[in-house]
């Protein structure tokens, strides 16, 4: 009766431990996912400022509209360098998680705020030169 006993707490104890790795390995699927969206989001963000950086230097004459669109294009390049250091931190932090599944993991913190465009420019784009 006491071998019985034994081997029955054993196999509870195996199954506790399988229950255990199972949800480690499923958090750290969870977490290396993350890792990877937000470090293909960093990279997206920082092909964004560069597009943004090579459009503010299109333009060789220097309207008053065309100032303010460098002026845009060079706000939004700047969010888009935050937006990529954001989801860098985010991608190191889900790294980190995922050696580590069992550990508790802060709450995301907001992303960085993009700015609108000026009045003038919402529906009309610069004058373009021709080429």
């Amino acid at each position: 009766m006491l071998i019985a006993i034994a081997l029955i707490a054993m196999e509870m104890a195996a199954l506790n431990k399988w229950n255990e790795w199972n949800q480690t390995t499923s958090l750290r699927n969870q977490y290396l996912s993350k890792s990877s969206h937000h470090g293909f989001w960093a990279h997206g963000s920082r092909g964004d400022a560069r597009m943004y950086l090579e459009g503010s230097d299109v333009y060789s004459s220097d309207t008053a509209r065309q100032r303010e669109y460098k002026d845009y294009l060079r706000a939004e390049a700047k969010v888009a360098l935050e937006e990529a250091e954001y989801h860098d931190s985010l991608r190191q932090k889900y790294e980190l998680a995922a050696q580590f599944p069992l550990r508790p993991v802060e709450p995301d913190p907001p992303p960085p705020k993009r700015s609108k465009p000026p009045l003038s420019l919402e529906k009309l784009e610069p004058d373009r030169p021709i080429e």
